[in-house]
């Protein structure tokens, strides 16, 4: 598991009575952090500031109601998306993606970045050439991390932790397992 786009791209079907069907620009940048603020921006709810008490974190994700309805994009090219996923961190701003990869991905401690509008498959890393891009695409990271609670590993790996050829491997109830 990455957060290359290879393995974070996917297809979102969307149907319903306030969407443009063949009007919205697939080319919007939207997370799965984007469903829940749309679910709530649909239905008409709230999503209160205060829990029993406590005060939640601000909700991450932006509603895409207006993409749907061919209105405007959700986000703009200066808005940062951030992510992880078993440890290896992104960063999608634009054109730009930041990625801090573990093995046998990267070597978990050095950020890269990627113009995916001409490298798609990551295999150009650009961070000596543009610096300053970079830096600001982890700043964009570091914020993100301190807004969430990010908690980061303590030294373990989950896939190391299983083994790397079980990972994808999914249990069946009789006992066996099934090869994903």
């Amino acid at each position: 598991m990455t957060t290359a786009e290879g393995g974070i791209c996917v297809p979102l079907i969307v149907s319903g009575l306030d969407v443009q069907r063949g009007k919205i620009d697939t080319s919007n940048l939207m997370h799965v952090t984007d469903l829940f603020p749309t679910v709530l921006d649909y239905v008409g709810i709230s999503r209160p500031d205060v829990y029993r008490g406590k005060k939640l974190a601000p909700l991450y994700g932006k509603s895409l109601r207006a993409t749907f309805s061919s209105e405007t994009p959700s986000r703009t090219d200066n808005e940062a998306i951030c992510f992880e996923m078993a440890e290896s961190k992104a960063v999608i701003k634009g054109q730009w993606k930041a990625t801090l990869l573990l093995p046998p991905y990267g070597d978990g401690m050095h950020w890269k970045l990627y113009d995916i509008s001409r490298d798609y498959s990551e295999k150009k890393d650009l961070s000596h050439q543009y610096t300053d891009k970079l830096k600001e695409l982890v700043s964009d990271w570091e914020r993100y991390a301190t807004s969430v609670g990010y908690i980061s590993s303590d030294g373990t790996h989950i896939i190391e932790e299983i083994g790397a050829e079980d990972f994808y491997e999914i249990p069946l109830h009789d006992g066996h397992s099934q090869g994903n």
